[in-house]
């Protein structure tokens, strides 16, 4: 693997650096790829860090960790989508940069095909578009059980009924399975399945 600046001659004739960096590796079949980077060494030295654990672990068969799932949900839809084109993440992965607001979409859609009730339908929209705004969650590793249990024993405080917090957990842990069914993410523990 490395970081290099490639170069290029320009219309008049001289050679030039381009402005961003490239990370030049070998995937989990031996193939030579080139990954274009940024414009910041340190920044494209960390994706070739990133990248390089993804084709160990491609190799060794393994899912990305916590820390892997968290870099490619910030890392750029390009660099995801490139990654998945070679096999170096499951095309499903590529889908961990998106946010949980699009999955909430697709979840609902998921339901209504089912013919869930309207009501229900709108109402898990709304209840979970809420524990995620007020739990700060944007992406799947934001979610996290701790959180989700803090934020509905703070509302049983105030003004939630038992009833009703449970209805929260019980949408919460059935979107949760459906996104691990669906293979695009890994299991939280307590959240993934409901009891």
């Amino acid at each position: 693997m490395s970081v290099f600046r490639r170069k290029r001659t320009g219309r008049t004739g001289k050679l030039r650096a381009d402005a961003t960096w490239t990370v030049e590796f070998a995937d989990h079949d031996g193939v030579t790829r080139r990954l274009a980077a940024f414009s910041d060494r340190s920044a494209s030295a960390e994706l070739e860090r990133h990248v390089k654990r993804l084709v160990s672990l491609r190799m060794a068969g393994a899912g990305p960790d916590a820390e892997l799932s968290r870099f490619l949900e910030m890392c750029p839809a390009a660099v995801r989508d490139s990654l998945a084109n070679w096999g170096v993440i499951a095309c499903e992965r590529a889908a961990a940069g998106k946010r949980l607001s699009i999955h909430l979409d697709s979840w609902i859609s998921h339901l209504e095909a089912l013919e869930s009730a309207p009501r229900h339908c709108r109402q898990s929209k709304a209840r979970l578009e809420r524990m995620f705004s007020e739990c700060r969650m944007t992406f799947w590793t934001d979610v996290q059980a701790d959180k989700v249990e803090a934020w509905l024993a703070g509302h049983r405080k105030a003004t939630m009924s038992n009833r009703t917090s449970n209805s929260y957990l019980a949408t919460a842990k059935a979107f949760c399975a459906w996104m691990v069914r669906q293979g695009w993410q890994p299991p939280i523990p307590y959240l993934a399945y409901p009891k």
